[in-house]
């Protein structure tokens, strides 16, 4: 039971954070976003897709992600963040994804 209610407490969390980066207009966090969307990501993959209905409660999906990550990193890069040149790389691994 503390579990479960953990589980949902972290993917409201995860839910409001995605939606507060999402809609900022400071291209500051442009990078941040693209990391907090690669962490959900990378978590999703490692566990088989365990975390598929806290996805579906945040109304996102894996494509979704993929792409925030493309394009917050991309946009990162035109700001000349050396975080985000580093990570160029594994943006070849998202392109598994439809609609990249």
């Amino acid at each position: 039971m503390r579990k479960e209610t953990a589980g949902n407490a972290l993917c409201a969390s995860a839910k409001q954070a995605f939606t507060h980066l999402k809609n900022t207009e400071n291209q500051e966090y442009s990078l941040k976003f693209a990391h907090f969307c690669d962490l959900v990501l990378r978590n999703y993959e490692e566990n088989n897709g365990s975390m598929q209905d806290c996805l579906n409660g945040m109304h996102i999906s894996p494509t979704i992600l993929a792409r925030s990550i493309v394009l917050g990193t991309l946009q990162a890069m035109k700001l000349n963040k050396n975080r985000a040149h580093d990570m160029f790389p594994s943006l070849i691994s998202l392109l598994k994804y439809e609609d990249i």
